[in-house]
């Protein structure tokens, strides 16, 4: 994912915009951190939902099957928040 360049890009946040308050390059840092900690967050509970589901299921199809349906679920979730 690409929150393994999290650090590489706090770096661009802070080089790039030259304009900027250290305040609002702050509040840049910790939007970028959310959206990390978010994404590491998801990738977690989907391994989770995976190992849960390879002890209900019998093959590779069922386990994609299953996951899927737990994705499209927590997606639908999510456009209805926005």
């Amino acid at each position: 994912m690409a929150y393994e360049y999290e650090e590489s890009n706090k770096q661009i946040v802070f080089t790039v915009d030259n304009e900027s308050s250290m305040g609002e390059l702050n509040e840049r840092i910790k939007e970028l951190q959310e959206v990390y900690r978010k994404a590491k967050a998801w990738d977690n509970y989907i391994a989770e939902v995976i190992e849960r589901v390879k002890i209900t299921v019998n093959t590779d199809d069922d386990i994609e099957k299953e996951t899927q349906e737990v994705i499209d679920y927590y997606m639908e979730r999510a456009d209805d928040e926005r």
